[in-house]
């Protein structure tokens, strides 16, 4: 696991992340200044999304999800970090 947790730090700051938090209850993106994300990407998941995805305030998004077990969270953001990172739409 201790290498999974390295490659997803990673390639969480090549996109623009500087914080990115797992717990029970989901996840918390803290993003840099000027992420290399899209943000109509952002836009999208939270719309078709919103009980799952939130930003509060300028730079942090959540993800609100029971992920009870620390395999769950690594997936997870996996999942997101992937999503976020992928083609312009």
């Amino acid at each position: 696991m201790l290498f999974e947790i390295s490659a997803l730090k990673q390639q969480a700051e090549a996109i623009g992340i500087r914080k990115l938090d797992g717990h029970g209850g989901g996840l918390r993106v803290a993003f840099t200044e000027r992420p290399n994300v899209d943000p109509m990407r952002l836009i999208q998941m939270i719309q078709k999304q919103p009980n799952l995805y939130r930003f509060n305030g300028t730079d942090t998004l959540h993800c609100s999800k029971e992920m009870p077990e620390p395999e769950q969270r690594l997936d997870a953001a996996q999942k997101l970090l992937n999503v976020l990172a992928g083609p312009s739409s």
